[in-house]
């Protein structure tokens, strides 16, 4: 049986920190692990449903303070983590593109 390939973004792997929260919750600090256009990979030890809104704080090497990237996106997917037996994987799709940014970023 064959499948298709959902992503419309092409991905690139990448080691950022980010912060990210749910409305009106705690702010957290983790790790993002691939990024597109329209959203990205992150690890946490943390659970959360698919469909919770989350607010994304990307940090990313060479951009000053005043230009961290934030997002507002939803969790499409959870799963554990191979890499760690405590740990989550979540995909996180972006309520707006990344794509300047993203542009900015592969200079």
């Amino acid at each position: 049986m064959e499948t298709s390939n959902r992503r419309v973004f092409r991905r690139i792997i990448v080691e950022l920190k980010i912060d990210y929260c749910r409305p009106g919750g705690k702010l957290r600090s983790s790790a993002c692990r691939d990024l597109s256009a329209g959203g990205l990979k992150l690890q946490t030890p943390e659970v959360l449903p698919v469909s919770t809104p989350v607010e994304v704080i990307l940090h990313v090497p060479g951009i000053q303070a005043e230009e961290i990237i934030h997002r507002s996106g939803v969790v499409v997917w959870n799963q554990p983590d191979a890499q760690d037996e405590q740990g989550r994987i979540w995909g996180i799709k972006f309520d707006e593109l990344l794509a300047d940014e993203l542009a900015d970023m592969l200079k």
